[in-house]
């Protein structure tokens, strides 16, 4: 449905799915009715199981698609576990469609057949928002998977610091409970999955490795910001189809991995809202080592400044660095700090908001995501809603000075707790689950670089 939405709007993709579909034709037979044919038996026969030219019909499209789509970009690309009985000649016939034989130029057999799509493998895929997320974790009733039967997961350039120890033992915690970690490539021809850490380290123009076994699901992961990256080598034809998730701080990647969610409390919170307030004597707090990102958040904070609105400014881009316990002894003292993201892509919120969500101030947000949508709380304040810094910058000292709305802002924030970090639990046992479902979640992407990348990112216009 969203696909269709996406696709509806977009003239050009549109015009040149037209204009692909006008190089064929439809060569149809229309067959007179008998004398014995009415309306009403045509009724009954659309709803007939065995209507034979119901089921012909359905299955020319369906063929025209097996022999479109490997051909073009445009339309999306999704297997069955049952879809035997058509040939299709596709970059690789693994995960995507299991290959099949034996159909010839000549008149097709609807036994024969089975419809290639099905409700069991429409794709589902990533999150509406970060609010609230459930983590498919093991509350013990809902534990499953079969301990004698592991899904192997191959990290095949991992980070220096994601430890395969810490990692199989997060995978315990999780409702399917038989997955386990490595990054020993000798185990490339058995891993159910093998994960490409796509900022780390580059792979080249064409896979580093064949395809280990038919069902093995290839993996991309980014866990930065798409901008400025050259990603081109993974656009080559020698990658197309080749990768069947995505993982991101994108919303909308198969297997979401930001850096952390909001979380509504069960419990209410009970503080000195007052207390909390007369211990602020200071009005924004800044923390930032990347002087000239591509935010320009440098410049938006100047123009606060000009604005009349304090802000300190510790890193290397400011006072210098400070240890973590010295910046833990002057939180109190601020009413805001800046949650300004080094570029504009997104869905892309980083460690500033969750990890800063919890202290006793309100945030400021600025960045490229829909942060209304993302985290629908009206708990932090967001640049996105000012015509201007200056504009923002008169809002900002009249809440300083203004006890009864500061208060209830933090009260409002205090209904919600941030998980920092919980995109990482989030992301693992997602993954586990998909390895014990992937008839449900058969995919691949034409072009992954498309969606890691196009159109993610934009040059801020707020100054």
């Amino acid at each position: 449905m969203d696909y269709l939405k996406g696709l509806a709007n977009v003239r050009d993709r549109y015009v040149n799915l037209l204009k692909e579909k006008d190089k064929y034709e439809v060569q149809y037979d229309p067959r007179p009715k008998s004398d014995n044919d009415d309306d009403d038996d045509d009724a009954a026969a659309a709803d007939d199981d065995d209507n034979d030219d119901d089921d012909l019909c359905v299955l020319r499209y369906e063929l025209f698609l097996l022999w479109m789509i490997p051909r073009s970009n445009i339309l999306p690309f999704k297997g069955s576990d049952n879809a035997f009985a058509i040939t299709a000649k596709v970059p690789h016939k693994s995960f995507l469609i299991h290959e099949v034989k034996n159909v010839s130029d000549g008149a097709l057999q609807k036994h024969n057949i089975q419809k290639f799509y099905t409700n069991k493998s429409e794709r589902r895929t990533g999150l509406e928002d970060l609010l609230d997320v459930p983590i498919k974790y093991n509350t013990g009733a809902n534990a499953s998977g079969n301990l004698g039967s592991k899904k192997r997961i191959l990290w095949y350039n991992k980070d220096s610091w994601t430890s395969m120890t810490k990692t199989t033992q997060l995978f315990d915690k999780c409702t399917w409970r038989n997955c386990i970690a490595t990054d020993n490539f000798s185990e490339v021809n058995n891993a159910d999955a093998v994960i490409f850490t796509v900022s780390y380290k580059h792979m080249g123009r064409q896979p580093p490795f064949k395809r280990g076994k038919p069902d093995q699901a290839w993996i991309f992961k980014l866990g930065e910001s798409p901008y400025g990256r050259d990603f081109s080598e993974y656009s080559s034809p020698e990658w197309r189809n080749q990768v069947n998730w995505s993982s991101s701080l994108n919303l909308d990647s198969d297997m979401p991995h930001g850096a952390g969610f909001i979380k509504t409390r069960t419990q209410p919170i009970v503080k000195d809202y007052d207390a909390i307030f007369d211990t602020k004597n200071k009005t924004a707090l800044w923390l930032v080592s990347n002087c000239r990102a591509q935010s320009k958040r440098d410049l938006y904070v100047k123009k606060l400044q000009d604005g009349g609105v304090d802000v300190d400014i510790y890193g290397a881009c400011g006072k210098g660095r400070v240890k973590e316990a010295e910046i833990n002894k002057i939180i109190p003292q601020y009413k805001f700090y800046l949650a300004f993201e080094n570029s504009f892509c997104s869905d892309y919120i980083t460690e500033k908001f969750f990890k800063n969500y919890i202290n006793d101030w309100i945030l400021v947000t600025r960045g490229g995501a829909d942060y209304r949508k993302v985290i629908p709380t009206q708990t932090y304040i967001n640049s996105a809603d000012f015509d201007s810094p200056a504009q923002l910058a008169d809002y900002l000292k009249d809440l300083a000075n203004d006890r009864d709305r500061y208060v209830n802002l933090l009260k409002e924030k205090d209904k919600y707790e941030a998980q920092y970090g919980a995109g990482w639990p989030y992301f693992l046992c997602e993954l586990c689950h998909r390895l014990n479902h992937v008839s449900e979640y058969r995919h691949s992407y034409p072009n992954i670089v498309d969606h890691l990348q196009k159109d993610r990112c934009f040059n801020p216009t707020d100054i």
